[in-house]
């Protein structure tokens, strides 16, 4: 039987290569590559651990991504200037609205993969880092009432950087950020905000069944290992607060210096010193 090339058909891991690089790798079929669509366009986007899709919006298009392997993190800006932040795994689904900033973070050990469908042929990203570097330091600085010297250090690039490595040092933020992250799970691990209680920190967690404690335990070791933070580390939270002098933190480390968690506080001290 011979074989003829369908205008009904084509391939998308062959498709056009937008990025391939040890971060992974996007590919998409559009309209420019596959001329029979109309409304309608897909990329496959592979993210390896350690990297992460840079925040971006599409301003011609909402997006449908499905996992099909992996767990990411992914954190949304939508048009009502409302911000979610939840974790997919394999067989999850999510929607992005047009115009919503987002971004999709590997923070498992396993390479993350997602197919996502686009109402429009050819839809248009926009980076959150172009954004900045089209900006003057003078711009950003009077945007956040801060000095323009603030922003010198911002690299000045306007092209789409897709994927990049995650920042696994310190100084992003307090550890309990990525606390939120983990009570951010929501329903699938049973949390609920505390009532009389504002802000997304203050969650507990209930009716927990085994497999549930077995993902959070999970989720929270990768988070604590990609990180190199700890989670809800008491101490931390105290001197970062203000609590707690850096001598008064700097002991208290000492007092468990033969242990890991010691050995964390002491190079907490000396990293902020």
């Amino acid at each position: 039987m011979t074989t003829t090339v369908s205008p009904h058909s084509t391939s998308l891991i062959n498709g056009d290569v937008v990025e391939q690089s040890e971060l992974g790798s996007i590919t998409r079929v559009t309209a420019d590559t596959f001329p029979i669509l109309r409304g309608l366009s897909m990329k496959r986007v592979v993210i390896n651990p350690g990297a992460m899709r840079t925040p971006h919006w599409h301003a011609n298009a909402n997006e449908l991504t499905y996992c099909v392997s992996g767990t990411a993190l992914v954190s949304v800006l939508d048009d009502g200037s409302q911000f979610s932040s939840f974790v997919v795994t394999a067989g999850d689904m999510f929607h992005i609205d047009s115009g919503s900033l987002h971004h999709i973070e590997n923070i498992s050990e396993a390479t993350a993969e997602f197919i996502i469908a686009f109402r429009h042929e050819r839809p248009e990203d926009f980076g959150l880092g172009a954004a900045f570097g089209a900006m003057t330091d003078a711009v950003l600085g009077n945007t956040y009432d801060l000095p323009a010297s603030d922003f010198a250090a911002l690299r000045r690039a306007t092209g789409l950087d897709d994927l990049v490595a995650r920042f696994t040092g310190m100084g992003l933020d307090l550890s309990l950020r990525d606390f939120r992250r983990t009570i951010l799970l929501g329903d699938r691990l049973g949390a609920r905000q505390i009532e009389g209680c504002r802000g997304p920190e203050h969650y507990v967690l209930y009716d927990l069944s085994q497999d549930s404690l077995l993902e959070a335990a999970a989720f929270v070791q990768t988070l604590e290992k990609r990180q190199g933070l700890r989670i809800a580390c008491p101490e931390e939270i105290a001197y970062d607060q203000g609590f707690i002098t850096h001598d008064q933190f700097i002991a208290l480390g000492k007092t468990f210096e033969k242990s890991a968690y010691g050995q964390y506080l002491l190079r907490v001290a000396s990293e902020r010193t």
